[in-house]
């Protein structure tokens, strides 16, 4: 599909997170101030996205029932995307995700099990996973959200920490990013 010369440059991804025939990403743009949907791709649980940070690659946290996880696609020369790989990992309810400088580590928040996890990355290949944090506790608000949901992580705009916020205990972390892209 070729691409009108400022069109690329308007290119955006959604998704629908489910495991039917229209569960997956949706390449799209706006043409004229209408939405105008330039491709899919089938993708179960399809969550939250983030990009490389040379806009290369995109990530997709797995948001399954029994297992979540991380894919991986490149981001081809006319927008569409193509599946470099994928890891499943114990754990559901995977949400958002931040991708650090380098590209060496994609941390992904667990709302269901309340813990961040920690891929590794190379270029797109998914090596690997650990959980850096699990969080323990109950929240202020009896009848709410009394067991921890870390439900967002985000790096600082400086690039020096990257936050957490756990909607079931109401807790904001914040944890050193270190040059290598680990945290303490």
């Amino acid at each position: 599909m070729a691409l009108g010369q400022d069109l690329s440059s308007k290119i955006f991804y959604l998704t629908a997170c489910g495991t039917d025939e229209a569960s997956g990403i949706y390449q799209a743009c706006l043409e004229n101030g209408l939405y105008r949907q330039l491709g899919f791709l089938r993708q179960d649980c399809a969550s939250y996205l983030a990009f490389s940070e040379d806009h290369s690659l995109l990530y997709v946290a797995l948001e399954g029932k029994q297992k979540g996880g991380l894919a991986s696609y490149a981001i081809q020369p006319d927008g569409s995307l193509k599946k470099l790989d994928e890891l499943l990992t114990p754990g559901m309810g995977y949400c958002h995700l931040a991708v650090v400088p380098g590209g060496r580590f994609v941390y992904v928040a667990n709302y269901s099990d309340g813990f961040l996890m920690r891929f590794s990355v190379d270029n797109g290949k998914i090596l690997n996973y650990e959980i850096i944090d699990r969080h323990t506790g109950h929240g202020p608000y009896v009848g709410r959200q009394e067991t921890p949901h870390v439900h967002y992580t985000i790096l600082t705009p400086d690039k020096k920490y990257l936050c957490t916020v756990d909607l079931g205990i109401d807790r904001i972390d914040a944890y050193p990013l270190n040059a290598d892209g680990t945290v303490d």
